[in-house]
This record gives C-alpha cells, structure tokens and sequence, in this order.
C-alpha cells in the first residue's frame, strides 16, 4: 500500500495590512539606525509595534535598536517575538541566537566588547 508523506507544517499566515504610519516609523528607525542614533531608532520600532503587535519585522527593528544600544535582554525579547511570528525566519533565528550570546557576555561581566557583532548591528531588519 502508498503511504502520504507528512503533511508539511502551515505556514504562519500573514502579517496584518501596514499603515502609513507604521511605514514611515519602520523606516524611520532604520534610518536611525544606520545614523547612529539608536534610542531614536527604538522609539519609532517601538512605536510601530505599538501600532501593529503582529508584524515581525517591527519586532526585529526593535530588537536591532536595543542591540544597538546594548540593551541585550530586551533586544532579545524583541527578537523572540519576531520568531514567534515568523517561526520560519531564518535571520530572526540568527539574530537571537547571536544577541542571546551577548546577554551571557554580558551577564559574565565581559560586557560582549560593544553592541556590534560581525560588523553590523541587526542588518537592515
């Protein structure tokens, strides 16, 4: 007798609609970012989040910020919250892995020798 394979996991379903306004915080805060200005960066993530909870990249920009600025537990629980949303993503899964990383550092007492790892601070999440 055949036998199916497994079916396969479902994929999450999509992230709600965008607003402007969570458009415009998101790309804010990567323009921040890459202008050295983290905590303005997590204010405007963390306004977007605010303003749609659901969109996993919102989560990674803030965890990006909060990386930035060295705030790695909370840079973690952002990133976490990301890959609740999109349990799939790959780089979602990277940047934990690596944040979590610092955390320990951190928590050691090393410090994690700054905020940036590999040469770049979230990438452009």
């Amino acid at each position: 007798p055949l036998s199916l394979p497994p079916p396969s996991p479902r994929p999450p379903p999509p992230p709600p609609p965008l607003t402007d306004s969570q458009l415009h915080h998101l790309c804010r805060s990567l323009v921040r970012l890459k202008k050295d200005d983290p905590d303005g960066a997590a204010e405007d993530a963390g306004r977007a989040v605010e303003i749609n909870p659901g969109w996993a990249k919102g989560w990674a920009r803030l965890g990006a910020a909060d990386r930035a600025r060295g705030r790695y537990t909370e840079a973690a629980t952002a990133y976490r919250q990301a890959l609740k949303l999109e349990p799939t993503n790959r780089e979602f899964g990277k940047l934990l892995l690596q944040v979590n990383a610092l955390v320990k550092d951190q928590q050691a007492g090393d410090g994690g020798g700054g905020s940036e790892v590999g040469g770049e601070v979230g990438g452009d999440i």
